[in-house]
This record gives C-alpha cells, sequence and structure tokens, in this order.
C-alpha cells in the first residue's frame, strides 16, 4: 500500500528545490539561446511554445480530477476506485492525444497565414508544431501518473524525476544550440524528454502504490462521468489561464515584428519565476484540502489563511527585487539591449503578481474543496478583458501594452474578486483576508525594498556576481521584517522549536 504521507512542508521544500534547478538551469541558458538563435527564432520559439501549451488544453482539466479524487480515495481507503479513476483517465487521455496531433496538423498549416514568420524559418516552424503536437499526446498520458504521485502528496519522488529530465533537457540544449540546431532542434528534445517522463511516471507510480492497475475493465462510464464532472469547469478555468497566461506572444507576432515577442518574453519569464515559487506552496494545497477536509472540513479556513499570508511573504522577495532592481538584473543578465525594455515589462507584471500572490492560493483551496465552478465565471472575464486590453493597447504602446493589459484585469481580479470568494465559501472576512494577504507581508518587505534601492542607486553592480551578493546582503532585512511583522507567535515557535531540534542533532552527530 501507499508510504506513509510526507508532511506538507517536506512537499513544500521539494518543490521548492526542483524550482530552485530549474530556475539556476534556465538562467544559464536563456542567454546562450537567445543569443544564438536570435530575437526573430526566438520569437517565432515563443510563439511555437504558446501554441503548444494551447493544445494542452486538451488535458480537458483531468489532470485536476485525479489528484483530487486520488487523495480523497486513498484518505478513505478506497483503492478499487482510485484503480477505476486512473484507467478511466487514461482513456480519455489516450483520445485527447489523438485529437491534439490532429490540431497540430491544422494550426501548423494555417500559422504562416497569422503570424508574420521569417521566410526561412517557416518548415522548421510548421514542423516544430507537429512534433509538438505528439508531446502533447505523450505529456497527457504522463499527467495521469503525474497527478496519482501528486494525489498520494509525494513530491520530493515526483520532483526528483523531473529535475533529473530538466537536467538532461539542458545538456542536450546546450549540445543542439550549440551546434547551430534551430526550434526544429529545441521541439525533438521536448519529445524525447516527454517519451523518458511518461515511462518514469508509470513506474513511479505503481512503485508508490503496488496496487495501482491499469485496466481497459476498470474504464467505467459513472467514473468518467465523476472525472467530466469535476473537470468541466477546471477546463474552463485553465483554458481562461492559458489565455492569460500564453495569448501576449502570439498578441505580439500577430500585431508587431517576431523580434519584439523575445523583449517581451525575457520579462515576462522572469514573473513566471515568481509564480513558481508560489506553486512550490499553492500545489501541495489541492490534495492537502482535498485530504484533509474529508474528516476536518472546518479546517480548510484555516489552511487558506495561513498559506495566503506564507505564500505572498515568500515571493515578496524576489517581487521587491524585480520592482526595484529589475532592469539592472537584465541588463547584467542579458544584455544593455534588453535592460530598459524588457525591465519596463517585468515591473508592470510583477505589480500585479504582488497582489495576486493570493490568489493563486484561493484557487488551489477551491480545486481541493470541489467548489472552483464559482472561479470559472471570473476567470473567463478576466481572460477576455486581458485580450481585450492587450489587442486594443499593443497598437498604442507596443509590447508595454500587453503587459498593462495582463496587469489591469489581474489586479481587478486578486484585489476586488479574490477576498469575497474567500469571504463567501469559508467564511473569512474581507479585512482578514486583506490583512494576511497583503497588509503584513508588505509591511515585513519594506526595509528589504529600502536597501535594496539604496544599494541599486548608490553602489551600482558591474557583474551579475555583485548583484546577487547585494541580494544577499539584503536578504537577512527581509528575514528580520517577516519575523516581527508577518508570523504570528505560534508560527515564531514552532520555526525555533525546528531550528533548535535540527542544532541539537548537528551537535549530537559530530560528538558520536
Amino acid at each position: 500500500m501507499l508510504s506513509k504521507r510526507p508532511h506538507a512542508l517536506a512537499n513544500i521544500l521539494a518543490n521548492w528545490g526542483a524550482f530552485a534547478s530549474v530556475a539556476l538551469l534556465n538562467f544559464f541558458l536563456s542567454p546562450f539561446i537567445v543569443h544564438h538563435l536570435g530575437n526573430s527564432v526566438y520569437g517565432l520559439w515563443a510563439i511555437v511554445g504558446s501554441v503548444v501549451c494551447y493544445l494542452g488544453l486538451l488535458d480537458l482539466g483531468v489532470r485536476s480530477a485525479v489528484t483530487r479524487y486520488t487523495a480523497r480515495y486513498l484518505a478513505a481507503g478506497d483503492l478499487p476506485a482510485a484503480n477505476r479513476l486512473t484507467s478511466s483517465a487514461v482513456a480519455l487521455f489516450a483520445v485527447s492525444g489523438l485529437i491534439a496531433l490532429a490540431l497540430a496538423v491544422v494550426v501548423a498549416a494555417v500559422l504562416p497565414h497569422v503570424i508574420q514568420l521569417p521566410p526561412d524559418q517557416a518548415a522548421a516552424a510548421r514542423a516544430a508544431l507537429l512534433i509538438g503536437g505528439v508531446t502533447v499526446g505523450l505529456s497527457l498520458l504522463a499527467g495521469v501518473f503525474g497527478g496519482t504521485i501528486v494525489g498520494m502528496q509525494q513530491f520530493t519522488k515526483i520532483n526528483l524525476v523531473d529535475v533529473t529530465l530538466e537536467a538532461a533537457r539542458g545538456l542536450a540544449t546546450w549540445i543542439v544550440v550549440g551546434r547551430g540546431g534551430g526550434i526544429l532542434g529545441l521541439a525533438l528534445i521536448q519529445l524525447g524528454v516527454s517519451i523518458i517522463r511518461l515511462a518514469l511516471y508509470v513506474v513511479l507510480s505503481r512503485r508508490l502504490l503496488p496496487g495501482l492497475r491499469i485496466s481497459i475493465d476498470a474504464v467505467e462510464r459513472g467514473t468518467i462521468k465523476t472525472i467530466l464532472s469535476f473537470s468541466s469547469c477546471a477546463i474552463l478555468v485553465q483554458v481562461s489561464g492559458m489565455v492569460i497566461l500564453f495569448s501576449d506572444s502570439i498578441v505580439i507576432g500577430m500585431i508587431l515584428p517576431v523580434s519584439a515577442v523575445t523583449f517581451f518574453m525575457i520579462g515576462a519569464n522572469l514573473t513566471e519565476y515568481g509564480r513558481t515559487v508560489l506553486s512550490g506552496i499553492s500545489q501541495t494545497l489541492t490534495p492537502l484540502v482535498s485530504a484533509t477536509t474529508v474528516h476536518h472540513p472546518e479546517k480548510a479556513a484555516g489552511l487558506l489563511r495561513r498559506s495566503v499570508r506564507l505564500g505572498t511573504l515568500t515571493v515578496l522577495p524576489i517581487l521587491v527585487t524585480f520592482l526595484v532592481r529589475g532592469s539592472t538584473f537584465i541588463g547584467l543578465w542579458m544584455g544593455p539591449a534588453y535592460s530598459e525594455l524588457s525591465g519596463s515589462i517585468l515591473r508592470t507584471l510583477t505589480v500585479a503578481l504582488c497582489f495576486s500572490a493570493s490568489y493563486q492560493m484561493i484557487t488551489s483551496t477551491m480545486f481541493g474543496l470541489n467548489r472552483h465552478r464559482r472561479m470559472v465565471p471570473v476567470f473567463i472575464a478576466e481572460a477576455a478583458v486581458n485580450l481585450a486590453l492587450s489587442l486594443f493597447l499593443v497598437r498604442r504602446f507596443g509590447i508595454l501594452g500587453v503587459a498593462i493589459g495582463t496587469a489591469v484585469p489581474r489586479l481587478i481580479v486578486a484585489t476586488c474578486i479574490g477576498p469575497r470568494l474567500a469571504r463567501h465559501v469559508l467564511g473569512i472576512p474581507v479585512t482578514v483576508f486583506a490583512k494576511e494577504a497583503w497588509v503584513r507581508p508588505m509591511a515585513a518587505m519594506i526595509p528589504f525594498a529600502v536597501m535594496s534601492a539604496l544599494i541599486d542607486r548608490l553602489w551600482p553592480a558591474p557583474t551579475l556576481f555583485v548583484f546577487f551578493a547585494q541580494v544577499a546582503l539584503c536578504l537577512p532585512v527581509a528575514a528580520i521584517g517577516a519575523w516581527l511583522v508577518a508570523l504570528d507567535k505560534e508560527e515564531r515557535d514552532g520555526a525555533s522549536h525546528w531550528v533548535d531540534r535540527n542544532l541539537a542533532g548537528i551537535v549530537a552527530g559530530s560528538t558520536s
């Protein structure tokens, strides 16, 4: 049977460890890829990647359903139901994978008529899209087993697999791009990684849950209805989220030269790193809420209140650095030519993320409670406004207009809609939510922001090494602010006991 469920903190740390590894890899790869491919070809690769991500919508919210119901079934000790769930999800994704490939063929034929493709890259772009369709099909199947592993809350093990695969992808990318390979080579690398990920996820899920069985006989109409009843709303949330995250590059490619996409994506990708740090917490929240509320439904409000505060607090040092010193960092990282424009994109999107960090926690909690239907109209409205504003503003302000079109609706949703959802569903007063999500974390980071701004003005960083050393110099100020302002007494006591216990273990180990 399933091994003991890991502690939530262990899962969060595992997610952050994986994020740190991937972020470090991408930190070195990004300028390498951009400078080897050039702005136009890299912009085209970003557009191809966005289209492939849209094909991923054929997930239909099924992975979310697998995660949620696996957690509940295993918490209730119902292994046969978990087997029916996984088998039915595999059947659904087999069909979805074939549809993804068919759609890739259609999009590959239409794309040159929609996007201003460089003539010498049109054939490679079409081939990359076709390969992307196959990659999506394999990724969908892998998502079933990945959702099962996440439903078991085994984040440490699945992250170990993902980090290993990302390291292999990075090495392959460095070799292929360094030898002149273009977007076709990058697409083939993604395909190879997807094949290996599927195989490893299958092996890992079977090892963690020896009783897991996939069979045609276990595919059940009632289970499929259960999955689709949950995922029918989840897919609308995912569609809206895809529009919000990936429409920007397509909008830019339709109106402006493809090279403009590169300047936008440099800033936008950095904010995605911040969002990934948040995901280290929010990804653990859905199965945790789902499993906890089987026996203790009253605990959901407490989990959300703590997660919005700690989630925002955790990501704020990164976001404050982006706001105060983002242009400096981009100039040192990518080159001075990208500093000003990409820095403006980064600041604009970061402002929205400072307030919307809490909304990411709300979304995960609602999925865990199977109350995400309330969020569907909100996500659809945000996506529609995002797309309309971006299309309108891109003609007036260029790529900065696209960033504004993305940031404004996100700010409105996070500050006006999110607190009301928390109040209606979990009974958390709006003032309490605002204090937990924004007031306490942001007040705690004021000294860190002031010190960062002074260092940027009085001690300009000549290299990335000095830049990171300066950030490290400021971090103790952020930690002190968090300790004094953002953490409550119980959390400070718990942190102190954790440190004392681990120090005692180190001392005992060194003297034995």
